[in-house]
């Protein structure tokens, strides 16, 4: 077990892996690809939705002024997907040094973005299920400043989890740190 400075002792489960299995490292280079794939397909995934918007807007001349509501719940589940792919990819120096670190940069980086991606993904599902209820089952649309209220207020929520986690345990003290490795990462 590693001691970092005085955060304690690490569950060998949690702590340094050196050097990686075979296995593990297998594993975690399909994840640094897909973080890869994640993060240079993102641009496409909006270019569909961008077509559709430009059609709609030609379609739609009375609602100039107003965009499409979905669209833009779907390009903030886009940037969540954004916070987990950089995980993913933060698994590159893993593989490069054959082990994980803990207690380094990168690793509470990783921790970071995997914690508020996992997060945000999972906030935004659920704005896109709320709002999908609301305009087709009740037929009702909400006005734009509640649309961009919610996902303000979502945003906000996401951060102020993160950051509570981390100043209310002071980065994990005394427990062997607050973003560590966690089995299998």
């Amino acid at each position: 077990m590693a001691y970092i400075d005085d955060y304690g002792p690490l569950d060998p489960v949690s702590d340094t892996l050196s050097p990686l299995p075979d296995n593990h490292r297998n594993g975690l280079i399909a994840v640094a690809v897909c973080g890869l794939a994640q993060r240079n397909f993102g641009p496409a995934k909006k270019a569909i939705p961008q077509e559709h918007e430009e059609n709609t807007r030609r379609q739609r001349r009375s609602q100039r002024g107003q965009l499409n509501q979905f669209l833009i719940l779907v390009y903030n589940l886009f940037f969540a997907d954004m916070h987990q792919s950089t995980a993913f990819m933060l698994n590159i120096p893993w593989i490069q040094n054959n082990e994980i670190t803990v207690g380094i940069p990168t690793c509470w980086a990783q921790g970071w973005f995997v914690s508020t991606g996992d997060l945000s993904a999972s906030c935004f599902i659920c704005a896109i299920a709320i709002h999908t209820y609301l305009t087709v089952v009740n037929g009702y649309k909400p006005p734009q400043w509640a649309l961009y209220v919610a996902i303000i207020s979502l945003w906000v929520f996401i951060y102020v989890m993160a950051i509570v986690g981390v100043t209310a345990t002071n980065n994990g003290k005394g427990a062997g740190g607050f973003y560590v490795r966690a089995a299998a990462w």
